[in-house]
């Protein structure tokens, strides 16, 4: 949930920059958050950080 969340705050500062070079310079339809692989969540990279402590390192 906190990754949604900076994501979407990051966009919300960064869209009306990408989606004036998409209009001028590319020539391309603007983009919203929820437009293409930003709303999904299944992209969302994750990783599982254990303690060796509480698991083992492979060997």
């Amino acid at each position: 949930l906190s990754y949604q969340i900076v994501d979407s705050l990051i966009w919300l500062g960064i869209r009306d920059m990408i989606n004036d070079f998409r209009k001028k310079k590319l020539k391309l339809r603007p983009v919203t958050y929820l437009s293409g692989t930003q709303g999904s969540s299944s992209d969302v990279p994750t990783g599982y950080i254990w303690s060796p402590h509480l698991v083992p390192k492979p060997k």
